[in-house]
């Protein structure tokens, strides 16, 4: 089985490849990436642990003339190379719609020329809901769009919830994705490349899967400031570095462990009802955490706390985001296995072991001054 993984030498990409090469003992491996975020690292660890079974192409999605014949008899895909900051997104929305647009159209042109009866599954985010539009019945029968707003949400127990008991997590049905919910560049484009999906599988019969990610942390991840929050927190944690909290830290999200994201990239891949569809992909109702929680968890499992900085929210931010997951458990059966508290822990216990490697490896961004 040939599986090509775009984003391959990423914290997501190297864990679905080390997924896929476990399970199945025909499985093959082309990584596709510029080695811009983890610097080979995670190809270095997948090489030695599987030897030629895993492959590296390095070069850039953008670039339709130099990826497409890696695609070529592939049986399984997933696109997970991207731009992933929203503050990148807004300092450079150039780059950021010509790595999440343009390189994911660029991926499904490859497979409609190389491989178009493999499946495909897309690294999408929460943020294509944007404003949070929820569909709300009108009195004559006709749904209109109601924005979440702050009277919405309430404090409870020190952690941001919704006041309506009714909204256990965000739907893919009840909330509006589209541009009226857009509300930062890294969205729309991420949005785009949705879009892309389901026309390829609209107009070629391509089996498209997209997954709208929440917040994915664990093991060999190289958080920073903008992305990667968990891996970030504990990273400065262990430095003795401080951490700044943009808004109170009571801000609330749904956090999936690695190894549980990995299962259900197989089990969307494999599932034919989940073609042409799109998923919310998070830790959900269930595991949930905010800020403040996750700095207490570092502090007990390392005795390490960071001084703490507060600054203004960043634009786009939400005070709580928590992914309903009911329809992809419906359709795949997917449930997450690792709990919030144990995933921190193996996140924590990782970074403890690899601190001087992630210092050298991220350099001055884990390290510098805030």
């Amino acid at each position: 089985m040939k599986v090509v993984i775009s984003g391959g030498d990423g914290f997501i990409g190297s864990h679905n490849a080390e997924f896929v090469l476990e399970k199945y003992e025909d499985a093959e491996v082309t990584l596709i990436d510029d080695l811009s975020r983890a610097h080979g690292e995670n190809y270095k660890y997948l090489s030695e642990k599987f030897g030629d079974r895993v492959t590296l192409l390095e070069t850039d999605v953008r670039d339709l003339e130099a990826i497409k014949d890696a695609f070529v008899g592939a049986d399984r895909v997933y696109h997970m190379a991207a731009q992933v900051t929203i503050t990148k997104s807004i300092d450079d929305p150039v780059y950021d719609y010509s790595v999440n647009s343009t390189g994911t159209f660029n991926v499904l042109e490859s497979m409609r020329l190389g491989c178009p009866d493999a499946p495909i599954v897309y690294c999408s985010t929460n943020k294509v809901y944007g404003d949070l539009l929820q569909f709300v019945p009108g009195e004559n029968g006709e749904v209109h769009l109601k924005k979440l707003e702050e009277s919405d949400i309430e404090i409870r127990d020190d952690r941001y919830a919704y006041k309506d008991p009714a909204i256990t997590g965000i739907t893919e049905e009840g909330f509006h994705v589209g541009p009226e919910a857009a509300n930062c560049p890294y969205g729309a484009s991420k949005m785009a490349g949705e879009l892309w999906l389901k026309d390829f599988h609209d107009t070629y019969g391509m089996k498209t899967v997209r997954a709208r990610m929440s917040c994915i942390y664990g093991t060999r991840q190289y958080g920073n400031e903008d992305q990667g929050w968990l891996s970030w927190f504990a990273i400065r944690a262990i430095l003795g570095k401080n951490i700044v909290i943009y808004g109170d830290g009571m801000q609330v999200r749904d956090a999936l462990f690695c190894t549980d994201q990995a299962r259900a990239f197989d089990l969307l891949a494999t599932t034919p009802a989940c073609y042409g569809e799109a998923f919310n992909l998070g830790g959900g109702p269930d595991n949930t955490i905010n800020l403040l929680e996750l700095i207490e968890l570092i502090d007990e499992y390392t005795g390490k706390r960071s001084p703490l900085k507060y600054s203004d929210w960043r634009h786009g931010d939400q005070k709580i985001y928590v992914s309903n997951i009911d329809k992809i458990k419906a359709v795949t059966g997917f449930v997450p296995e690792v709990d919030t508290r144990e995933g921190v822990r193996r996140l924590v216990e990782w970074t403890a072991d690899n601190i001087d490697r992630i210092v050298e490896v991220s350099q001055d961004i884990v390290t510098r001054d805030l």
